[in-house]
């Protein structure tokens, strides 16, 4: 945890007050184009590399508590059908907003747009933890990995709930198993 706690604080003592600084530059200078692209801008370039990793620092940490791990459970739900879950956002969008669909392409304002977004994210927030309760990938995850192999993977889980992250065995068909879906067990 040292080490995020040092990527933590470098963007909060030298990153941000960095990229603050550029931009009193910025505005001391009118926002000239010369001056903000050769110069103001490199204030923001380099300040953003240690802003970036205060919060790749933040995420770690928080990954780390108890307390946000049990919040952020659904997420990895999401996680291991992100294949599937990019294909479905792709569905959905086109669905609402090309003209196979509503239409609604440059209709919605940005809070419209925002609200389709957290619905978006939420039925696939649900649907993927739902989903990932009863099978051990999701449905294009597994045709996938179906295909790499060469053989039917086991689709459906044994047992009900699926166990959690911090507990969960190698099972047939997952990678950490070594045997690369060798179960003869097609469900």
């Amino acid at each position: 945890g040292g080490v995020y706690a040092v990527m933590v604080a470098a963007a909060a003592l030298v990153g941000v007050p960095l990229v603050l600084y550029g931009i009193r530059r910025n505005f001391e200078h009118g926002w000239d184009f010369w001056y903000s692209f050769f110069i103001g801008y490199q204030y923001n370039y380099w300040a953003s590399l240690l802003v970036s990793g205060g919060w790749i620092g933040l995420v770690m940490l928080g990954s780390k508590s108890p307390m946000v791990r049990g919040a952020t459970a659904p997420l990895a739900a999401v996680g291991q059908m992100a294949l599937t879950n990019y294909l479905l956002e792709s569905v959905i969008a086109t669905t609402i907003f090309y003209g196979h669909g509503l239409g609604l392409y440059d209709q919605v304002d940005r809070v419209g747009q925002m609200l389709i977004v957290a619905a978006v994210w939420a039925i696939l927030i649900v649907s993927s933890s739902l989903w990932m309760n009863r099978f051990r990938f999701g449905p294009c995850e597994w045709l996938w990995r179906s295909l790499t192999y060469g053989t039917r993977q086991p689709m459906r889980r044994h047992g009900g709930q699926r166990p959690s992250l911090s507990s969960r065995q190698a099972m047939p068909g997952d990678d950490r198993a070594g045997d690369h879906g060798s179960s003869a067990d097609p469900r």
